[in-house]
């Protein structure tokens, strides 16, 4: 009897698996960029996080060789080609005037990569339209956060594949 128990119980568990959706690292796609401005160092700040394993994706791709952030030997390339490929996918207009981004550098935190850039900005600004492209062609379904704080005002939007930038007044 605790045989034939046995085959149903493993009978019932493999048709169940066979029914469940496959297992995905995550099925969330989303970056979050802040933007802060420093009145007293006259310049906007930026901190946008990205998913670790999306990103040595992406950048994999591009450097035509499977690269991670989990082996040392990875990691000097995967920082070298973040910087180039994140100033393609961010664009800032601080009252109607493109400025230029200059990238700073990255850090990683457990599953989350921190890109870091600024730009001048001496004046206050009063309308901030930012376009995130990071991952839209790449993932369905991808959210770009965008939260900018000056002065201690938030405003955030948000932008997918069917949206174009956020813009925000202060």
């Amino acid at each position: 009897m605790s045989r034939w128990l046995a085959r149903i119980a493993v009978f019932f568990c493999l048709s169940l698996g066979a029914t469940l959706p496959p297992a995905s690292a995550h099925n969330i796609f989303t970056t979050f960029t802040r933007i802060d401005w420093n009145k007293r160092a006259g310049t906007l700040e930026f901190v946008v996080q990205v998913h670790a394993n999306d990103l040595e994706a992406r950048l994999s791709l591009d450097l035509g060789k499977r690269l991670t952030f989990l082996e040392k030997k990875d990691y000097a390339a995967l920082e070298q080609a973040t910087g180039p490929w994140a100033l393609r996918h961010l664009q800032l207009y601080v009252d109607d005037k493109a400025l230029p981004l200059t990238y700073l550098g990255m850090e990683m935190k457990d599953q989350l990569v921190y890109l870091y850039l600024e730009t001048d900005c001496k004046e206050k600004p009063k309308k901030i339209r930012v376009m995130n492209s990071m991952f839209l062609e790449d993932l369905p379904g991808e959210l770009n956060s965008v939260m900018a704080v000056v002065e201690g005002v938030r405003k955030a939007g948000e932008i997918t594949g069917d949206s174009g930038p956020v813009e925000m007044e202060f």
